[in-house]
Protein backbone atom coordinates (compact mmCIF):
# COMPACT_ATOMS: atom_id res chain seq x y z
CA UNK A 1 0.00 0.00 0.00
CA UNK A 2 1.21 3.23 -0.89
CA UNK A 3 2.39 5.30 2.07
CA UNK A 4 0.99 8.70 2.15
CA UNK A 5 2.00 11.73 4.33
CA UNK A 6 1.14 15.25 4.88
CA UNK A 7 4.02 17.55 4.41
CA UNK A 8 4.85 20.76 6.23
CA UNK A 9 7.40 21.97 3.95
CA UNK A 10 9.35 24.81 5.11
CA UNK A 11 9.92 28.03 2.96
CA UNK A 12 13.13 28.79 1.73
CA UNK A 13 14.54 32.14 1.14
CA UNK A 14 15.55 32.89 -2.70
CA UNK A 15 14.65 29.50 -3.99
CA UNK A 16 11.30 29.58 -4.88
CA UNK A 17 8.16 31.95 -4.79
CA UNK A 18 6.70 32.14 -1.03
CA UNK A 19 3.39 31.47 -2.73
CA UNK A 20 4.52 27.86 -3.80
CA UNK A 21 5.97 27.22 -0.26
CA UNK A 22 2.70 28.17 1.30
CA UNK A 23 0.83 25.43 -1.23
CA UNK A 24 3.15 22.77 -0.25
CA UNK A 25 2.36 24.12 3.78
CA UNK A 26 -1.30 23.59 2.94
CA UNK A 27 -1.90 19.90 3.12
CA UNK A 28 0.22 18.78 0.44
CA UNK A 29 0.93 14.95 0.02
CA UNK A 30 3.21 12.92 -1.05
CA UNK A 31 3.42 8.78 -2.01
CA UNK A 32 5.95 5.81 -1.92
CA UNK A 33 8.34 4.22 0.70
CA UNK A 34 10.17 7.25 1.23
CA UNK A 35 7.47 9.84 1.41
CA UNK A 36 7.67 9.78 5.16
CA UNK A 37 11.70 10.11 5.08
CA UNK A 38 11.98 12.66 2.87
CA UNK A 39 13.18 16.30 4.14
CA UNK A 40 10.90 19.06 4.30
CA UNK A 41 13.63 21.30 2.44
CA UNK A 42 14.28 18.57 -0.27
CA UNK A 43 10.87 18.39 -1.28
CA UNK A 44 10.20 21.96 -1.38
CA UNK A 45 13.20 22.37 -3.52
CA UNK A 46 12.33 19.93 -6.33
CA UNK A 47 8.76 19.09 -5.62
CA UNK A 48 6.98 22.57 -6.91
CA UNK A 49 9.29 21.90 -10.34
CA UNK A 50 8.19 19.04 -10.23
CA UNK A 51 5.21 17.70 -13.62
CA UNK A 52 3.07 14.97 -14.79
CA UNK A 53 3.16 14.46 -18.62
CA UNK A 54 0.42 12.37 -20.51
CA UNK A 55 1.49 11.48 -23.97
CA UNK A 56 -0.98 10.62 -26.68
CA UNK A 57 0.18 8.50 -29.68
CA UNK A 58 -1.57 6.20 -31.85
CA UNK A 59 -1.03 3.12 -29.94
CA UNK A 60 -2.49 5.08 -26.42
CA UNK A 61 -1.80 7.28 -23.64
CA UNK A 62 0.91 7.08 -21.52
CA UNK A 63 1.85 8.82 -18.23
CA UNK A 64 5.34 10.00 -17.51
CA UNK A 65 7.97 12.27 -15.26
CA UNK A 66 9.13 15.75 -16.38
CA UNK A 67 11.03 18.53 -14.68
CA UNK A 68 10.97 22.78 -14.75
CA UNK A 69 14.71 23.16 -15.31
CA UNK A 70 14.48 26.91 -16.87
CA UNK A 71 11.86 29.45 -16.18
CA UNK A 72 10.68 30.38 -18.70
CA UNK A 73 8.62 26.52 -19.06
CA UNK A 74 11.49 24.47 -20.31
CA UNK A 75 11.15 20.78 -19.14
CA UNK A 76 13.35 17.86 -18.84
CA UNK A 77 12.23 14.72 -19.13
CA UNK A 78 13.57 10.92 -21.73
CA UNK A 79 13.91 11.26 -25.26
CA UNK A 80 12.59 7.60 -25.11
CA UNK A 81 9.29 9.26 -23.08
CA UNK A 82 8.10 11.28 -26.01
CA UNK A 83 8.87 9.51 -28.94
CA UNK A 84 6.04 9.30 -31.73
CA UNK A 85 4.22 11.46 -29.85
CA UNK A 86 1.24 12.95 -31.39
CA UNK A 87 0.37 15.36 -28.45
CA UNK A 88 1.87 16.19 -24.76
CA UNK A 89 -0.36 17.55 -21.82
CA UNK A 90 2.16 19.18 -19.17
CA UNK A 91 0.25 18.77 -15.98
CA UNK A 92 2.05 21.15 -13.22
CA UNK A 93 2.33 20.69 -9.36
CA UNK A 94 -0.37 23.33 -8.83
CA UNK A 95 -2.93 21.42 -11.32
CA UNK A 96 -2.32 22.98 -14.15
CA UNK A 97 -2.39 21.60 -17.81
CA UNK A 98 -0.34 22.90 -20.94
CA UNK A 99 0.22 21.37 -24.31
CA UNK A 100 3.85 21.22 -24.53
CA UNK A 101 5.83 21.01 -27.73
CA UNK A 102 9.39 19.41 -28.27
CA UNK A 103 12.30 21.61 -28.13
CA UNK A 104 14.61 19.28 -29.22
CA UNK A 105 16.03 15.64 -28.30
CA UNK A 106 19.37 13.77 -27.40
CA UNK A 107 18.46 10.31 -28.30
CA UNK A 108 21.66 8.78 -27.72
CA UNK A 109 21.70 10.14 -24.43
CA UNK A 110 17.65 9.20 -24.12
CA UNK A 111 17.53 13.20 -23.03
CA UNK A 112 14.70 15.71 -23.79
CA UNK A 113 13.79 19.54 -23.47
CA UNK A 114 10.06 20.21 -23.54
CA UNK A 115 8.48 23.62 -23.79
CA UNK A 116 5.01 25.44 -22.45
CA UNK A 117 3.92 28.53 -22.28
CA UNK A 118 4.40 29.10 -18.80
CA UNK A 119 6.81 31.87 -17.33
CA UNK A 120 8.47 32.38 -13.73
CA UNK A 121 7.69 28.71 -13.28
CA UNK A 122 9.73 27.43 -10.46
CA UNK A 123 13.06 25.29 -11.28
CA UNK A 124 14.76 22.44 -9.84
CA UNK A 125 18.74 22.82 -9.38
CA UNK A 126 21.25 20.10 -11.08
CA UNK A 127 24.09 19.68 -9.41
CA UNK A 128 27.11 16.74 -8.78
CA UNK A 129 26.99 14.02 -6.89
CA UNK A 130 29.99 13.90 -5.13
CA UNK A 131 30.53 12.14 -1.74
CA UNK A 132 26.81 11.85 -1.85
CA UNK A 133 25.40 8.25 -1.04
CA UNK A 134 22.39 7.98 0.34
CA UNK A 135 19.71 9.64 -2.72
CA UNK A 136 16.25 9.91 -3.45
CA UNK A 137 14.10 8.85 -6.18
CA UNK A 138 11.58 11.46 -7.59
CA UNK A 139 8.67 11.08 -10.42
CA UNK A 140 5.34 11.45 -11.18
CA UNK A 141 2.34 8.64 -10.82
CA UNK A 142 -0.44 8.25 -13.07
CA UNK A 143 -2.64 6.85 -10.01
CA UNK A 144 -1.94 10.67 -7.88
CA UNK A 145 -1.40 14.30 -8.74
CA UNK A 146 1.22 13.57 -5.44
CA UNK A 147 5.13 12.68 -6.25
CA UNK A 148 5.94 9.44 -5.74
CA UNK A 149 9.34 9.40 -4.12
CA UNK A 150 11.09 6.29 -2.72
CA UNK A 151 15.13 6.19 -1.27
CA UNK A 152 18.19 4.92 -3.08
CA UNK A 153 21.59 4.70 -2.70
CA UNK A 154 23.98 5.22 -5.05
CA UNK A 155 25.79 2.10 -6.26
CA UNK A 156 28.41 3.02 -9.20
CA UNK A 157 29.77 5.63 -10.99
CA UNK A 158 31.62 5.94 -14.47
CA UNK A 159 29.69 3.14 -16.20
CA UNK A 160 29.36 2.67 -19.52
CA UNK A 161 25.59 0.41 -20.54
CA UNK A 162 25.81 -0.52 -24.23
CA UNK A 163 21.91 -1.12 -24.83
CA UNK A 164 19.83 -3.74 -26.74
CA UNK A 165 19.38 -1.01 -29.47
CA UNK A 166 23.20 -1.16 -30.55
CA UNK A 167 23.99 2.09 -28.76
CA UNK A 168 25.75 3.04 -25.72
CA UNK A 169 25.19 5.39 -22.92
CA UNK A 170 28.48 6.63 -21.24
CA UNK A 171 29.64 7.72 -17.79
CA UNK A 172 26.31 6.68 -16.00
CA UNK A 173 25.73 5.83 -11.99
CA UNK A 174 23.61 3.47 -10.63
CA UNK A 175 21.18 3.91 -8.18
CA UNK A 176 20.05 1.36 -6.03
CA UNK A 177 16.50 1.40 -4.95
CA UNK A 178 13.67 0.36 -2.80
CA UNK A 179 11.30 0.30 -5.52
CA UNK A 180 11.55 1.58 -9.12
CA UNK A 181 9.94 5.04 -9.79
CA UNK A 182 6.46 4.59 -11.39
CA UNK A 183 7.30 6.47 -14.70
CA UNK A 184 9.43 7.20 -17.35
CA UNK A 185 11.34 11.14 -16.80
CA UNK A 186 11.94 10.08 -13.14
CA UNK A 187 15.05 11.95 -11.69
CA UNK A 188 17.93 11.34 -8.61
CA UNK A 189 17.74 13.95 -6.15
CA UNK A 190 20.10 14.49 -2.82
CA UNK A 191 19.10 15.34 0.33
CA UNK A 192 18.91 18.89 -0.49
CA UNK A 193 16.81 18.66 -3.29
CA UNK A 194 19.36 19.39 -5.99
CA UNK A 195 19.07 16.95 -9.08
CA UNK A 196 22.05 14.32 -9.33
CA UNK A 197 20.99 12.52 -12.22
CA UNK A 198 17.82 11.91 -15.24
CA UNK A 199 16.86 7.95 -14.66
CA UNK A 200 16.69 5.99 -18.44
CA UNK A 201 14.31 2.83 -18.66
CA UNK A 202 16.35 1.35 -21.24
CA UNK A 203 17.23 -2.43 -20.81
CA UNK A 204 21.21 -3.16 -21.48
CA UNK A 205 22.25 -5.58 -23.13
CA UNK A 206 25.83 -5.67 -20.86
CA UNK A 207 27.12 -3.31 -19.01
CA UNK A 208 31.34 -2.53 -18.84
CA UNK A 209 32.35 -0.87 -15.39
CA UNK A 210 34.99 1.61 -15.90
CA UNK A 211 34.31 2.89 -12.33
CA UNK A 212 36.53 4.73 -10.06
CA UNK A 213 34.43 4.12 -6.65
CA UNK A 214 31.86 1.59 -5.76
CA UNK A 215 29.12 2.05 -2.49
CA UNK A 216 27.98 -0.71 -0.78
CA UNK A 217 24.20 -0.48 -0.81
CA UNK A 218 23.12 -0.01 2.87
CA UNK A 219 19.22 -1.92 2.43
CA UNK A 220 18.74 -5.16 3.55
CA UNK A 221 15.82 -6.48 1.95
CA UNK A 222 15.90 -8.73 -1.24
CA UNK A 223 14.66 -7.19 -4.76
CA UNK A 224 16.10 -4.10 -4.91
CA UNK A 225 15.79 -2.32 -8.49
CA UNK A 226 18.99 -0.90 -9.84
CA UNK A 227 18.23 2.20 -11.72
CA UNK A 228 20.51 3.78 -14.18
CA UNK A 229 21.00 7.46 -14.49
CA UNK A 230 22.76 10.10 -16.55
CA UNK A 231 24.40 12.77 -14.60
CA UNK A 232 23.09 16.31 -14.32
CA UNK A 233 25.57 18.12 -15.27
CA UNK A 234 25.95 16.72 -18.86
CA UNK A 235 22.16 17.15 -18.96
CA UNK A 236 22.45 20.35 -17.90
CA UNK A 237 25.01 21.17 -21.03
CA UNK A 238 22.37 19.23 -23.27
CA UNK A 239 19.58 21.28 -22.25
CA UNK A 240 21.68 24.53 -22.94
CA UNK A 241 22.16 23.41 -26.25
CA UNK A 242 18.83 22.70 -27.31
CA UNK A 243 17.42 25.60 -26.01
CA UNK A 244 19.94 27.51 -28.35
CA UNK A 245 20.08 25.66 -31.05
CA UNK A 246 17.37 22.99 -31.23
CA UNK A 247 19.90 20.41 -31.14
CA UNK A 248 22.45 18.47 -29.06
CA UNK A 249 25.78 19.19 -30.25
CA UNK A 250 28.60 16.29 -29.36
CA UNK A 251 32.52 17.26 -29.42
CA UNK A 252 34.05 14.78 -31.76
CA UNK A 253 38.07 13.67 -33.07
CA UNK A 254 36.86 12.04 -35.50
CA UNK A 255 38.73 9.38 -34.71
CA UNK A 256 37.77 5.55 -33.76
CA UNK A 257 39.82 3.70 -30.51
CA UNK A 258 40.47 0.71 -28.49
CA UNK A 259 41.30 0.00 -25.17
CA UNK A 260 44.38 -2.05 -25.02
CA UNK A 261 46.92 0.07 -23.46
CA UNK A 262 47.43 0.30 -20.22
CA UNK A 263 48.43 4.36 -20.48
CA UNK A 264 45.53 5.49 -22.85
CA UNK A 265 43.37 4.26 -25.81
CA UNK A 266 44.92 3.46 -29.24
CA UNK A 267 43.58 5.46 -32.16
CA UNK A 268 42.64 2.35 -35.04
CA UNK A 269 41.38 5.27 -37.41
CA UNK A 270 41.02 8.71 -38.22
CA UNK A 271 38.20 10.26 -40.34
CA UNK A 272 39.11 12.59 -43.14
CA UNK A 273 38.93 16.54 -42.52
CA UNK A 274 38.19 15.50 -39.18
CA UNK A 275 39.55 17.54 -35.96
CA UNK A 276 41.82 15.06 -35.36
CA UNK A 277 43.75 14.59 -39.03
CA UNK A 278 43.89 18.24 -38.72
CA UNK A 279 46.01 17.96 -35.44
CA UNK A 280 48.18 15.18 -37.42
CA UNK A 281 46.62 12.83 -35.13
CA UNK A 282 47.66 8.97 -37.14
CA UNK A 283 46.23 5.58 -36.18
CA UNK A 284 48.43 3.87 -33.52
CA UNK A 285 48.36 7.05 -31.53
CA UNK A 286 47.65 6.34 -28.07
CA UNK A 287 45.37 9.52 -26.63
CA UNK A 288 47.18 9.59 -22.78
CA UNK A 289 45.20 12.56 -21.72
CA UNK A 290 42.19 15.29 -22.39
CA UNK A 291 42.40 18.31 -20.52
CA UNK A 292 45.31 17.31 -18.33
CA UNK A 293 43.34 14.29 -17.49
CA UNK A 294 44.08 10.85 -18.08
CA UNK A 295 42.16 8.80 -20.41
CA UNK A 296 41.35 5.79 -19.08
CA UNK A 297 38.96 4.08 -21.68
CA UNK A 298 37.03 5.25 -25.21
CA UNK A 299 33.82 5.72 -22.92
CA UNK A 300 35.97 8.07 -20.73
CA UNK A 301 37.46 9.70 -23.75
CA UNK A 302 33.72 10.41 -25.12
CA UNK A 303 33.06 11.61 -21.06
CA UNK A 304 35.56 14.53 -21.61
CA UNK A 305 35.04 15.37 -24.98
CA UNK A 306 31.10 15.75 -24.85
CA UNK A 307 31.45 18.50 -22.02
CA UNK A 308 33.35 21.21 -24.94
CA UNK A 309 31.36 23.34 -27.11
CA UNK A 310 31.68 23.43 -30.80
CA UNK A 311 35.11 24.94 -31.65
CA UNK A 312 36.35 24.94 -28.09
CA UNK A 313 40.74 24.26 -28.22
CA UNK A 314 41.05 21.22 -26.26
CA UNK A 315 44.72 20.06 -24.81
CA UNK A 316 45.27 16.25 -26.03
CA UNK A 317 48.31 14.99 -25.15
CA UNK A 318 49.13 11.89 -27.36
CA UNK A 319 51.89 9.04 -27.35
CA UNK A 320 53.74 7.84 -30.19
CA UNK A 321 56.90 5.57 -30.76
CA UNK A 322 57.84 6.60 -26.90
CA UNK A 323 57.48 9.92 -27.19
CA UNK A 324 54.52 12.32 -25.64
CA UNK A 325 53.76 14.98 -27.83
CA UNK A 326 51.11 17.62 -26.39
CA UNK A 327 48.74 19.21 -29.06
CA UNK A 328 45.79 21.63 -28.79
CA UNK A 329 42.84 20.64 -31.04
CA UNK A 330 40.17 22.75 -32.14
CA UNK A 331 36.87 20.08 -31.86
CA UNK A 332 34.80 20.42 -33.53
CA UNK A 333 30.50 19.08 -33.15
CA UNK A 334 28.03 18.14 -34.50
CA UNK A 335 24.07 18.04 -34.28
Amino acid sequence: MAIFATLSVLAVTGVFELDRSAQLRANRQAEGPAALVIGDVALASVAPALARITVDRASGATVATAVFVRSGGQLITTSDAVANAQSITVTTFEGTSYNARVLGTDTSNDIAVLSVDATSYPTARFGEIGSTTAVFVIGSSSSTEYPWIGSASIGSLGSRIDTTDGSSLHDMFSAVAEESPPSAGSIVISSDGTILGLLTARTSASIIHSTSRSIAIPFTDRGLEITWATPAMFVEKIVSDIIATGHAHRPSLGVFTYDTSPTGVVVSSVTPNSPAELARISPGDIIVSVDNSPITSSSDLVTKLRMHSDGDIVPISIQRNNELLRLSVRVSATP
